[in-house]
């Protein structure tokens, strides 16, 4: 059974104030839909390598015509994101 995380700890991942406020409009259910948990892959750093772990995953209405692949590893913290932002997480 995956750990619920708080708005807290995820508010805590987000590089500055703004981009918490921004991310806080997205912690409604309404923008989100296709998640699921379970096996993931992330891209690794490495060359075009992938890691398998643990993770969630969502599509999100972003502003664009299409909704944003997100997929996070919570063993690990580490992420990826279809969304146009330089901005990580």
């Amino acid at each position: 059974m995956l750990e619920r995380w708080t708005a807290d700890r995820v508010l805590a991942l987000a590089p500055d104030a703004a981009s918490q406020k921004a991310g806080s409009k997205l912690a409604a259910p309404g923008p989100w839909t296709g998640l699921g948990a379970g096996e993931i892959s992330l891209d690794d750093g490495d060359e075009g390598g992938t890691t398998a772990t643990s993770g969630v995953w969502g599509l999100c209405k972003g502003s664009g015509a299409t909704a944003y692949r997100i997929a996070v590893d919570l063993d690990g913290q580490a992420w990826s994101c279809t969304c146009p932002s330089r901005k990580q997480p």
